[in-house]
């Protein structure tokens, strides 16, 4: 098994207001990896949170990926890796 943490930044570095946001928001990084045989199999998780203490829009988001890796021989492979994200700060009513 392989495992990593370490730290992740959001700077705000966009030019158009639908790709970003100005705020600046950090928050922990998590790899988790498992190598046996054909597989390869394990998870990337993050979760940042804005620290420019505005009351309004505060960022709290979490992104789970985990991935699935199977090698056949002689370059094929099947592979799925969904992106799953949670905005912890949405209305309730958001869609």
């Amino acid at each position: 098994m392989i495992w990593g943490v370490g730290p992740q930044i959001q700077i705000p570095t966009h030019t158009n207001s639908r790709l970003g946001n100005q705020r600046w928001a950090a928050g922990p990084n998590v790899v988790v990896l498992d190598m046996k045989g054909k597989t390869v199999k394990g998870f990337l998780l993050s979760q940042i949170w804005d620290f420019t203490h505005s009351r309004d829009d505060d960022i709290s988001l979490m992104t789970l990926q985990p991935f699935y890796n199977y090698n056949f021989g002689k370059g094929w492979y099947a592979v799925t890796n969904p992106v799953i994200t949670a905005n912890w700060e949405a209305d309730s009513g958001d869609k």
